[in-house]
């Protein structure tokens, strides 16, 4: 199972329009696979395999959903997936003859992994480097997943996938076919809010119910600038924001996660919606 057919069906039930899914998915895949300079060597490579579907179809295409991203997250390709992610939309809408064509990501999940055996930084990494992207690619959308079930180690199982069709249905809707509609949460401002450097407000964007859960929020972290864990005393809503109470104060500036190592437990949401995973931001 995937997001794809659920995606399909939620903008069919909107539109009144039947959809086409052209699958060019292959598991396991990391971006170097995905390369767009293998073009030239059409079915042998995924790229060009990809290209020839879409011509085999007319050409022209909506959109692109895209879910991957786990295969990179190892210190020696993380650092490098964010351009080599914007080089391949780049490469895609030249190739397809549509500079502005919407781009669809499911930003990874969670993976039920030994944090004291594999490094957690890459993976954390290429989530920040896909919720980047929405922000500087205009037509790039990004949803959460973090708060999916697992069928195994690192896939999310069937009724996860269904929710996510939906999520990116409704994200769709706006950057596809421009209509008035829900985009994900995002964090937008980040600030102490106290003199003493102990309370922190993080204002969210895109709330279109309400924020909760209401108290107990789980998912943010926080290190002072050393690299030493601040314990969180309370995490609350209020309106558009959650509130970060500190046991203790950090006047030269802090980093601040939320959705921090493989498998982080998670709870803020909009309805819909799962909060991004981000971090680490520097908060002053």
């Amino acid at each position: 199972a995937g997001p794809g057919v659920r995606f399909g069906k939620e903008i069919y039930r909107a539109t009144g329009v039947p959809i086409g899914l052209i699958p060019c998915s292959h598991g396991g895949t990391s971006m170097d696979q995905w390369d767009p300079r293998l073009k030239d060597l059409a079915g042998r490579s995924l790229y060009g395999s990809m290209i020839r579907r879409i011509q085999a179809c007319g050409g022209k295409v909506k959109g692109i959903l895209w879910y991957q991203g786990e295969s990179d997250t190892t210190p020696e390709l993380a650092p490098a997936y964010k351009e080599k992610m914007r080089a391949f939309i780049e490469a895609l809408r030249k190739d397809l003859g549509e500079p502005n064509l919407p781009f669809l990501m499911v930003q990874i999940s969670r993976y039920f992994g030994d944090e004291t055996l594999v490094p957690t930084a890459p993976w954390n990494m290429v989530q920040q480097a896909q919720f980047e992207l929405e922000t500087e690619i205009e037509g790039v959308g990004v949803v959460s997943s973090i708060d999916s079930t697992l069928d195994d180690a690192v896939h999310i199982d069937t009724p996860s996938a269904r929710r996510l069709g939906a999520r990116l249905a409704k994200l769709g809707l706006v950057l596809a076919y421009g209509r008035k509609g829900t985009r994900p949460l995002r964090p937008d401002t980040m600030r102490f809010t106290d003199t003493h450097f102990t309370q922190v407000r993080i204002q969210y964007k895109n709330v279109h119910g309400r924020l909760g859960p209401a108290s107990g929020v789980r998912g943010f972290c926080v290190e002072d600038m050393k690299g030493e864990r601040i314990p969180i005393q309370s995490a609350e809503t209020a309106g558009n924001s959650v509130v970060l109470q500190l046991q203790r104060s950090a006047p030269e500036g802090i980093r601040l996660w939320y959705g921090r190592g493989f498998n982080p437990a998670t709870s803020l949401h909009d309805n819909d919606f799962a909060a991004p995973v981000f971090g680490p931001v520097e908060v002053r």
